[in-house]
């Protein structure tokens, strides 16, 4: 074949120097040479990698093979199914030009309203909040109160009380926080009131240096999909900014004026586009801004942060006893299998994301992993608070520590007396044993 096709080649390059036309007395059998010559010809290997079939995706390398719930996994298999997740990052070009800007902008304000998820009330406060700020007077609100347990909100507003009235102390101001629900507009008077309170210092000096009174400078800011927008719309009583349930949406600052209302106050907001650190070094603050949707979809794959979701109810419910998160509401949604029992029992999230796949979608892991993070997101779990505080946590640790140090001595008493048969095994943990 090669030497055909050499021969071939030969003969069209004379007829092109002489100017003729060739022509193919047999073109059957001529193509049939040309195939078989590209079959020796270098690009053939490019050709067959091409046609050759494709190995499995990334993600099913990473997660393993695809397993049946009744199917017995050796310890090998079982830490596969538990693997070191991707860290998430997630810095738009927009948000870095926002930030520069912001910086400038608040010269300018007279007050700041930083909103915050309410189900993740830690993990949505940015670090450089109070440097961008310094003296101005900071309010904070908690929006999605609905989405949140009441007892969790109450929680959360007295923690962040006490470290304010601590910077306090300390000689920086104190911030008022507040619950908001943008579907219900609870709690836009009780905002709009402390804006107008705080910002009532701003027209009294200048009435003394003889200026005119301004409007009061707001500026809104928090992370992307906290609901900025929303409170916006709600303050002014009509839908002036652009909102969806959708990071990112928020492109650049835009000034919003208020008008004059009931009480004569002028007031001019400042919606801004959600900023987020440059770099994620918390990466569980990472995982829970992505189940709450409050971060760009392309920084994370949703089997991980599903994975990381089914750990983080357990471990806030065990920390809550049960009051951050309503365990029958999750039980029932994932119908009846219960992921704090199976975790309990030695199970990790990654296996029970597997069993869950296999239960109710034929298998695919991507679809399960979607529909688990939205039914937490619609508030189909009930609702529920991802982060516990950190002296909710000290007490746990605290009430455990002294449980155990009870067991031990009415274990070593009864050693002491020789009636250890007569105890109540229920205080070791070891179960009712009636009927035995």
């Amino acid at each position: 074949p090669q030497f055909a096709w050499t021969k071939l080649l030969s003969s069209a390059m004379r007829g092109a120097r002489s100017g003729e036309t060739m022509r193919i007395k047999r073109p059957a059998r001529c193509l049939l040479v040309v195939l078989a010559a590209l079959r020796s010809f270098p690009c053939s290997a490019f050709v067959a990698k091409s046609l050759a079939p494709r190995p499995a995706p990334a993600r099913a390398k990473r997660f393993g093979p695809l397993r049946s719930a009744e199917a017995d996994l050796t310890p090998e298999e079982l830490e596969s199914l538990n693997p070191k997740r991707p860290k998430i990052q997630w810095y738009p070009g927009h948000i870095a030009k926002a930030e520069r800007q912001l910086a400038e902008y608040m010269k300018c304000v007279d007050i700041v309203i930083e909103v915050r998820d309410a189900r993740i009330p830690f993990s949505t406060t940015h670090p450089m909040v109070s440097t961008w700020i310094g003296s101005k007077p900071h309010i904070v609100v908690f929006n999605r109160k609905d989405c949140a347990p009441a007892v969790a909100v109450t929680h959360w507003r007295k923690h962040f009380v006490d470290l304010a009235k601590q910077s306090e102390s300390e000689g920086s101001p104190g911030k008022p926080i507040f619950a908001f629900n943008a579907k219900a507009q609870e709690g836009v008077h009780e905002i709009k009131k402390a804006c107008l309170q705080l910002g009532a210092h701003v027209n009294e000096k200048r009435e003394k240096k003889g200026l005119l009174p301004r409007a009061i400078r707001i500026a809104v800011i928090g992370f992307p999909n906290v609901g900025k927008s929303a409170l916006i719309n709600r303050l002014l009583g009509r839908k002036m900014a652009r909102s969806a349930d959708t990071p990112g949406v928020t492109r650049q600052l835009t000034w919003i004026r208020l008008g004059k209302g009931r009480d004569g106050a002028d007031i001019e907001l400042l919606d801004s586009p959600g900023i987020i650190p440059a770099k994620q070094v918390d990466q569980r603050a990472a995982e829970a801004l992505a189940m709450c949707n409050d971060i760009g979809v392309a920084s994370y794959e949703s089997e991980h942060v599903a994975s990381a979701l089914i750990e983080r109810i357990v471990d806030v419910a065990k920390a809550s006893d049960g009051t951050y998160v309503d365990v029958e509401q999750v039980v029932r949604r994932c119908d009846g299998f219960d992921p704090f029992l199976f975790v309990e029992e030695g199970g990790t999230a990654e296996e029970y994301l597997h069993k869950l796949a296999d239960r109710r979608h034929r298998g695919d892991l991507y679809g399960a992993a979607n529909r688990l993070m939205n039914d937490f997101r619609k508030g189909m779990f009930g609702p529920a608070t991802l982060e516990v505080p950190p002296w909710m946590r000290e007490q746990k640790q605290e009430q455990q520590a002294r449980e155990e140090a009870v067991d031990t001595v009415q274990l070593k008493s009864s050693r002491r007396s020789g009636k250890a048969d007569s105890l109540d095994l229920k205080t070791f943990g070891v179960g009712n044993f009636e009927g035995w």
